[in-house]
């Protein structure tokens, strides 16, 4: 993780630097393992454990991912049960399920994330994903297993101290796996055009400072919405299908099931 914030921040607060214009962001090739049709693939969220908005986003993905027509299932540490960082799941409508690890450490997330990755592909015919919430503090142990970093999602908004730290995040998962596929979902912005500014930013330092490309996934509009959301303990799109938010995390979730497909099919 950068310390020194004036290392980097002329990256993301052009006004500080006269450096060349950030270069349009390419997604690397594709580097997810291809599975056979008894694995779904797993996907790594670094959140913290007392980060209610980002733990939402990612309750709300694997419901649209459910909406679309994959599987989804949330596997989450077990501190997790019973707290009130997940909002409820009763409804049946929203498709998904929390799954608790039993152990404090990558690998107990990862033997949850796989097991449900086998046990739910049988009935997956429109393919699905794993997502995984992961203490950010957890990837620093030096006991940590890397085989649950191999695609990994950060979630962050355009603010420049957020960048920086997903910079240092996104250049720690390349040290620790150097064949890991970062991807980049914005929040806390009003139009898709935002975002994609922001990830010009971001995706040219972590090219120039990591070596590393990082894949674009979109923005997450409207933040007001999602907590909106949370207080009614029911999923974006079940409480306001057609707002901006709503449509930005089916955007979203479609650009991750279709990058779940692509590489079942690599």
């Amino acid at each position: 993780m950068a310390r020194d914030l004036s290392d980097v921040l002329h990256y993301f607060m052009p006004e500080l630097s006269t450096s060349a214009k950030a270069g349009r962001a390419t997604p690397p090739t594709s580097r997810l393992s291809s599975r056979s049709t008894t694995v779904l693939p797993i996907l790594a969220l670094p959140i913290s454990d007392q980060d209610v908005v980002r733990t939402a986003f990612a309750w709300n993905l694997g419901v649209e991912i459910s909406r679309l027509g994959g599987r989804s299932s949330i596997v989450a540490p077990p501190a997790d049960n019973g707290s009130s960082l997940w909002p409820e799941t009763a409804d049946s409508s929203v498709g998904t399920e929390i799954l608790y690890a039993e152990g404090n450490d990558l690998q107990s997330l990862h033997r949850k994330a796989t097991d449900a990755a086998v046990a739910r592909a049988s009935d997956a015919e429109g393919g699905g994903i794993i997502l995984v919430r992961v203490p950010p503090i957890w990837l620093r142990h030096p006991l940590s297993s890397n085989a649950l970093l191999r695609w990994v999602l950060l979630l962050t908004s355009p603010d420049p101290r957020e960048m920086l730290e997903t910079f240092g995040l996104a250049r720690l998962l390349h040290s620790l796996r150097d064949d890991t596929e970062v991807g980049v979902t914005f929040h806390g912005v009003k139009e898709a055009s935002a975002a994609e500014t922001a990830f010009e930013h971001l995706d040219q330092t972590a090219r120039k400072r990591a070596g590393l490309a990082l894949s674009n996934y979109g923005a997450l509009l409207d933040d007001l919405e999602v907590y909106r959301a949370i207080a009614a303990h029911r999923a974006v799109s079940l409480v306001r299908p057609q707002s901006p938010a709503a449509l930005a995390l089916r955007d979203v979730a479609t650009m991750l099931l279709n990058r779940a497909k692509a590489a079942e099919n690599a």
